[in-house]
């Protein structure tokens, strides 16, 4: 791994620090007769050349080593072993078979490099350091109890991710990308945030992230609109200034699933809320074919008291039908022009 990349995946706060094999290389593993499994963890480098030598073990071999130093699954507390099961696990995968007929041979260790960093926590990992756990030891299954709680630091901290830490692949569910486990961490940070006054901040910063991640996601034609509603409403109002964003992912969605029925389409438009569109994503709306007449509607009203006469005109009958509505506007609509930008290569 890049000494770069690698130090974004854990925090200066971190009591642990590389050091050289050379310098080390008296402190590695020696069963004498005094040795006892006490010893054996105090004297661990933090990360040295038994790193490599460890990892050429097969994992029952690196197993029978934790039980005895009493460093197995829920009793691992120690940075240094956690570090070491990680990078046993990163590299086992293209350097071995690993398959759903073999993987079990490591999952006992995939849970302990979990319990170990729960144990250490936001301390010692980043935000982007969690993502990278998970994206490791999934590979080998988790208990639901180890899946819970790392999702519950993450969660912790999503104010802090990017749109990439989210893109877990969703193949195994038919999808391009998990959808399931984001709505399952966007929950944990509502949980533990809530909406005060304090944690507005941090909502409207995971909000910024939502909206992008649903743009990303649109696209998919396995993605059922209950999924894309799920994602659209984990979070609380407040956690938006501005909706701009939901409805580019809307107009998105509808344009790759062209056969969506009129009751779905009105169905996914109830994520909006019109009071919080621009007057230009507005009118993008209100002339949009895909979007049923009656929103449209909807969300011209709501912005009746922001509309200048001069850029919009509402013709309607005595008696209102929702598809007689005609729409004036100017040529220079800057929010085509940026949807037109945002599709070029």
């Amino acid at each position: 791994m890049d000494q770069n990349y690698e130090a974004t995946l854990f925090n200066s706060s971190s009591s642990s620090s590389p050091s050289s094999p050379e310098s080390s290389s008296a402190k590695r593993f020696s069963y004498s007769s005094r040795v006892t499994p006490k010893t054996v963890k105090s004297t661990l480098p933090n990360k040295a050349g038994w790193f490599e030598d460890l990892a050429t073990l097969p994992p029952k071999i690196i197993e029978k080593i934790l039980q005895t130093i009493g460093a197995y699954k829920t009793d691992n507390n120690n940075l240094i072993i956690t570090r070491f099961l990680l990078h046993y696990l990163k590299i086992v995968t293209p350097t071995r078979e690993v398959n759903c007929n073999n993987s079990v041979e490591y999952a006992g260790l995939a849970e302990t490099a979990v319990y170990g960093v729960i144990f250490v926590g936001n301390k010692s990992f980043s935000c982007r350091g969690l993502f990278w756990v998970l994206r490791i030891v999934s590979r080998f299954g988790m208990s639901r109890d180890c899946r819970i709680e790392i999702e519950k630091l993450i969660g912790g901290v999503l104010e802090q991710a990017t749109l990439d830490d989210l893109l877990f692949s969703g193949h195994h569910m038919g999808l391009y990308y998990d959808v399931t486990f984001v709505i399952r961490l966007i929950k944990q940070f509502v949980d533990m945030n809530g909406s005060d006054g304090v944690c507005v901040q941090k909502l409207k910063k995971v909000g910024r992230l939502v909206d992008k991640y649903l743009i990303e996601i649109s696209p998919d034609q396995n993605l059922k609109v209950t999924k894309f509603l799920a994602v659209a409403e984990c979070l609380p109002d407040c956690a938006r200034d501005c909706f701009d964003g939901v409805y580019r992912a809307i107009d998105i969605y509808l344009q790759s699933h062209p056969m969506l029925a009129f009751e779905e389409r009105s169905r996914l438009c109830r994520c909006l809320n019109y009071n919080k569109l621009s007057f230009e994503v507005c009118k993008d709306l209100a002339k949009n074919p895909r979007i049923p007449p009656m929103i449209a509607m909807q969300a011209l009203i709501s912005q009746q008291t922001n509309i200048p006469s001069s850029d919009l005109i509402i013709e309607e009958s005595e008696i209102m039908n929702p598809s007689q509505i005609i729409l004036h506007y100017d040529k220079t609509d800057s929010f085509l022009e940026e949807k037109q930008d945002m599709r070029q290569p």
